[in-house]
């Protein structure tokens, strides 16, 4: 992984394609990085079945972000002409924060620098909600399939 993506980030969860890491820098609370654990440089060098696992799990962390800080507005983005390593920026927005309505990248006041107390408390609150959600989807999947079994047996 990108040592600059790893420098200004805190560690929060491996998923199955990405690891979710916590921007060290608290402006915008709640900000993480999407990042692929295999090296790809583009959307367009990954393989059909890749794309579609980082694209759910892209869904899912702005999901339990949105809801965990009471986002007015999710910003997600990908650029990758800093660091070319494949990743997606996953920012709450609230109207009224810095920057508001533009981008975090138009955003010309100083970053705000978390403290390490922060950044534990918000990445287990974050990792939680993460693992919390994947539960419930698989539970959502168990009772699909037995509404198909239910289906056969008619």
């Amino acid at each position: 992984m990108d040592e600059q993506l790893i420098a200004t980030t805190y560690p929060v969860v491996e998923l199955d394609f990405t690891e979710v890491r916590l921007s060290r820098d608290w402006t915008y609370p709640g900000r993480c990085l999407l990042i692929s654990q295999e090296e790809y440089r583009d959307l367009q060098d990954m393989s059909a079945d890749d794309y579609l696992l980082m694209m759910m799990e892209v869904r899912q962390v702005t999901q339990v972000l949105a809801n965990l800080y009471s986002a007015d507005k999710m910003n997600v983005a990908s650029f990758g002409n800093v660091v070319a390593w494949l990743h997606w920026h996953i920012i709450p927005r609230h109207e009224g924060d810095t920057a508001w309505p533009g981008t975090p990248w138009e955003n010309t006041e100083p970053p705000v620098e978390a403290d390490e107390d922060t950044l534990v408390q918000h990445a287990e609150r974050i990792e939680w909600a993460i693992l919390d959600a994947d539960l419930a989807d698989e539970d959502d999947e168990d009772f699909e399939d037995e509404d198909e079994l239910d289906g056969d047996l008619a």
